[in-house]
């Protein structure tokens, strides 16, 4: 029955985002971090891991959540998730982790992942997500 129920949750919107932004992962630490332009490398070195982070938390999260039937996708909440985010990853972190450092922008790339997840959400009005 639980495999069934897996398989099931296959055909889930949440899982597909996950999907993608783990193959952007991929692509950035492969390629998109080794472009020589100035900018384009400055963005894919700072900035892109934390674009795809919040909607890959936050579809992880859903995923999870859809085994019991709920899900998280009103924008107040969505948005209080990501403050919680932000506050670890750029705060805790710095008392966790030596070499770390908190960075304003980082927050800016959370939130706009953060809509990002959201913009999807409303495309995607259906019960999968």
């Amino acid at each position: 029955m639980l495999f069934h129920t897996i398989i099931s949750k296959l055909k889930n919107k949440n899982l597909i985002i996950m999907g993608i932004c783990l193959f952007l992962y991929f692509l950035n630490q492969t390629f998109f971090k080794n472009i020589d332009i100035k900018l384009v490398h400055d963005l894919f070195n700072f900035y892109f891991n934390d674009l795809l982070a919040m909607p890959l938390f936050l579809s992880y999260l859903n995923f999870l959540l859809s085994f019991i039937k709920k899900k998280v996708i009103s924008l107040k909440y969505l948005l209080i998730i990501t403050v919680f985010c932000a506050f670890v990853g750029e705060y805790v972190a710095i008392f966790t982790r030596p070499n770390s450092v908190a960075d304003i922008w980082d927050v800016v790339c959370y939130f706009i992942g953060t809509f990002i997840y959201w913009g999807i959400g409303l495309y995607w009005d259906d019960n999968d997500f």
